[in-house]
């Protein structure tokens, strides 16, 4: 049977007859991860062209690693590195680099598990919003969409 990745991290759905049996769930996997290297704009992370510009070449690495990282949660909500490194066909140490971009931008928590680090996507990249500040250089302020509802008590809502 054919395989995508070093281990299969679920069964894979069926579709087809008995005898020729394709195996959507890998290559779906595998193809929105390479979707996701690049949004429509080209640029990772929703981030703009002007702020893109100013990023190291080093940082810009980084974030095009994140993206591909946030695009092989593909569906899922909760990845251990073994299946990230997995569905990006890639070593766990390499992907490591991106998962510390999506920390630093609050977009995936970890814990620990008994197999090792466990991530979780609690929020979506959504913008850029730039700005001037009262210093009168221009700031970028940015904005993810989370995954789960705030947990607000009823006595703070109007």
């Amino acid at each position: 049977m054919w395989g995508l990745g070093r281990r299969a991290s679920r069964p894979a759905r069926q579709v087809d007859t008995p005898g020729a049996v394709l195996m959507f769930s890998p290559m779906f996997a595998a193809l929105k991860s390479q979707m996701a290297a690049l949004p429509v704009n080209g640029l990772p992370l929703t981030i703009p062209e002007e702020l893109w510009s100013k990023i190291e070449p080093e940082q810009r690495e980084r974030c095009i690693n994140a993206q591909r990282v946030l695009g092989a949660f593909a569906g899922d909500r909760d990845l251990d590195l073994d299946d990230l490194a997995e569905r990006l066909d890639s070593e766990p140490e390499d992907v490591l680099g991106g998962l510390h971009v999506l920390d630093a931008m609050a977009l995936v928590t970890t814990e620990e598990s008994d197999d090792g680090p466990r991530f979780h996507l609690r929020a979506l990249p959504d913008e850029h919003v730039r700005f001037v500040g009262p210093n009168g250089r221009t700031q970028w302020l940015f904005v993810a969409r989370p995954l789960d509802p705030p947990n607000v008590a009823s006595e703070s809502l109007n």
